[in-house]
């Protein structure tokens, strides 16, 4: 494995290698946490996110995990328009950081779209977009992959999920936007 994305930021709190108290240059990781992603799963990370692109620079910043779904009602839905507003100010630090981007859980929507409506200099400083793959059937998995790579033809595209979805679960997209 060369590299995998986690879950969450405050768990950087924890860490000897991200500690945003912790002021002095980040110590060279070793092992599994060299190769470790972090995300800014949701709005409620961005300070964080900013400490840590102005104090570490990380080599990739993986921006909100499912913006466009609600798991179980815990997570929060966020707009694409309130994405970029919120998200804007991370491009503006200047850190050497790639951006990947925010990974919607209906990679047939529109949403990424909307966001780049708001935010088209944002997208700019996106040079991957993620995208989370659901589906019961191999194909229709290849068909979603085909159709990010339509959208964002001049962009690195990132599989960041890949999940079958069986006859007792189902998403149902809580962003109405395109063909979800």
């Amino acid at each position: 494995m060369s590299v995998f994305i986690s879950f969450s930021l405050p768990a950087i709190k924890n860490n000897d290698h991200y500690n945003l108290d912790d002021q002095r240059p980040c110590p060279e990781p070793e092992g599994l946490e060299s190769a470790r992603i972090p995300v800014v799963m949701d709005p409620t990370d961005l300070e964080a996110a900013k400490t840590l692109l102005q104090n570490f620079r990380p080599g990739y910043l993986e921006l909100y995990n499912k913006p466009d779904y609600s798991y179980g009602n815990v997570t929060p839905v966020t707009s694409p328009e309130n994405s970029a507003k919120g998200l804007r100010p991370l491009f503006d630090i200047g850190a050497p950081t790639q951006f990947v981007s925010l990974a919607v859980a209906f990679t047939r929507s529109d949403w990424l779209k909307k966001f780049q409506d708001n935010c088209t200099e944002c997208m700019d400083k996106i040079g991957i977009i993620g995208a989370h793959v659901y589906s019961v059937e191999p194909m229709g998995a290849i068909d979603q992959i085909k159709k990010v790579y339509d959208q964002w033809p001049s962009k690195e595209i990132w599989v960041t999920k890949i999940s079958p979805l069986t006859g007792d679960r189902s998403l149902v997209p809580i962003y109405r936007g395109g063909d979800g």
